[in-house]
């Protein structure tokens, strides 16, 4: 898998897992807070809802740093810019690679020579 390839996997997959999750455990703080408020005393029930309140705050906060940090990873001119940087990068090499092996070509024909 080239670094396009896991920039576009990272880009694509991970922020939407992380809002899912946080999605899903807001999901089960509500379902728990329901489900055990039929089975205990008003002051339970008010401690319940004050944690159950906490934790949805919690998975908000988690969802929008999630969402932030989506917006900062799908950032498509900087990976472009990258990219095209990586390309460029990968086409002098090859130049260099090129132009290497015609120089020791280029030795061995005068080193042959001066035997």
């Amino acid at each position: 898998m080239g670094l396009k390839d896991k920039w576009k996997n990272l880009k694509e997959k991970a922020p939407d897992e992380v809002e899912e999750s946080m999605e899903k455990a807001e999901k089960s703080a509500e379902k728990a807070k329901d489900k055990y408020k039929e089975n205990f005393s008003e002051e339970a029930r008010s401690n319940i809802e004050s944690v159950a309140g906490k934790a949805a705050e919690t998975v908000q906060s988690g969802v929008d740093r999630a969402s932030e940090k989506k917006r900062e990873l799908t950032g498509e001119k900087l990976i472009q810019e990258l990219l095209q940087r990586l390309e460029k990068q990968q086409e002098y090499n090859d130049l260099l690679a090129s132009k290497l092996e015609e120089a020791l070509h280029r030795i061995d024909k005068l080193e042959d020579e001066v035997e």
